[in-house]
């Protein structure tokens, strides 16, 4: 079986998306559950996302639905079916939007936590709300290094008074400390493998606020990617950033082979 995909991205954040809009009936339309149809998801997910035989992205989502809310399920890069990353529902709406399926100023989407929310901002820009971050000092380490609580996770932030060290290295930074440069109080730079972009700029908006070296308004830079932080006293973050196309694609699954296939 022939699939064709897209490849999106926010900042160095990138997703597979699938479109099976109008290939399912509604009463199928389960939001808690993995799916129920005959495709091998979780072997395309393993093969598309493969950094060196695949496309090299986080996971994949597959959108279907005739009409909002829109179903998207997720899988990671090992085919572990899994709720919607913030940043997966930030490309799932930015797609959904451009062909047409959405028209409104916002795009609901169910997934396996529930309905999601996403904010037309414009043609380019989408935002959500992340909840209200917890920070604090962890104990354990020093005054610039925080603990935030994001739904559902734990993250580590390293604050640096400026520009980040150029001696400070992704490949030798632990996957779950985001490290955070704090060039001004309206703008941070961030370096982060391995944590979903909007949660990483929240958790190091939310430290850095706490810590007084940045407003609860800012931006956040990760790469050539700039994502803007809301945060008002009391209320949930809000994100926002613009989706960016990178590739297209198709993956053959071979229904006799266990799913196994190729990507042209």
């Amino acid at each position: 079986m022939n699939l064709h995909f897209l490849k999106l991205r926010v900042a160095t954040d990138p997703w597979i998306l699938v479109n099976r809009c109008g290939s399912d009936p509604a009463d199928t339309l389960d939001r808690s559950d993995p799916p129920t149809d005959t495709t091998d998801w979780q072997a395309a997910s393993a093969l598309v996302c493969h950094p060196y035989r695949g496309s090299a992205a986080r996971g994949m989502v597959v959108v279907d639905g005739g009409e909002e809310p829109f179903r998207v399920r997720s899988w990671n890069a090992a085919g572990q079916f899994q709720g919607l990353p913030p940043v997966a529902a930030l490309c799932a709406a930015r797609w959904l939007f451009d062909t047409g399926h959405a028209a409104g100023e916002t795009v609901t989407v169910a997934a396996a936590g529930g309905l999601i929310e996403i904010i037309v901002l414009d043609s380019r820009n989408f935002g959500l709300a992340l909840g209200n971050p917890q920070a604090r000092i962890a104990e354990q380490w020093s005054p610039e290094r925080f603990t935030v609580a994001i739904p559902d996770k734990s993250l580590q932030v390293r604050l640096h008074d400026g520009a980040i060290p150029h001696r400070t290295r992704l490949a030798n930074n632990p996957r779950d400390v985001i490290q955070v440069g704090c060039v001004a109080r309206h703008e941070l730079q961030l370096k982060v493998r391995g944590v979903d972009a909007l949660e990483a700029a929240g958790a190091a908006a939310a430290a850095a606020s706490l810590a007084a070296y940045a407003d609860r308004d800012c931006s956040v830079l990760i790469g050539d990617s700039r994502i803007m932080v809301q945060w008002p006293e009391g209320g949930p973050m809000f994100l926002a950033a613009a989706p960016a196309y990178c590739l297209a694609g198709d993956i053959w699954l071979d229904d006799d082979t266990g799913g196994t296939g190729h990507l042209s």
